[in-house]
């Protein structure tokens, strides 16, 4: 995906860091998206997002045919979020399930591959 043209006001552009680097991305034409882990290279002026793995699409998970115009932003996929609760219980997705481990371990559980 080649990234140029401004950014919504109050955001900042992709390129602005002049930087490569990983990134959790969703790209939409408003019906169709699709949300994945793609890796940004891009200059002052312009940058390409390649995608290194589709997380979920409105296409049943695979890719969406990407068109000139979409938007796509930088987003926090959930899938792959670890969140501690006020009780000291980690929820930890992965697998075909979300699952609940507790804080003791977490580190057999991120072990895991979905």
């Amino acid at each position: 995906m080649n990234i140029s043209g401004l950014s919504p006001q109050g955001f900042q552009t992709f390129f602005a860091s002049g930087q490569a680097y990983n990134l959790y991305y969703t790209v939409t034409d408003g019906i169709n998206w699709e949300t994945g882990l793609g890796q940004y290279v891009g200059t002052v002026t312009a940058g390409t997002i390649t995608t290194v793995q589709v997380l979920a699409s409105s296409n049943g998970g695979v890719a969406i045919t990407k068109t000139i115009g979409m938007r796509i932003f930088i987003t926090y996929a959930a899938a792959k979020t670890a969140i501690l609760d006020n009780t000291g219980t980690c929820n930890i997705p992965f697998g075909p399930t979300n699952s609940v481990v507790g804080v003791n371990n977490v580190a057999l559980a991120t072990s895991m591959s979905s």
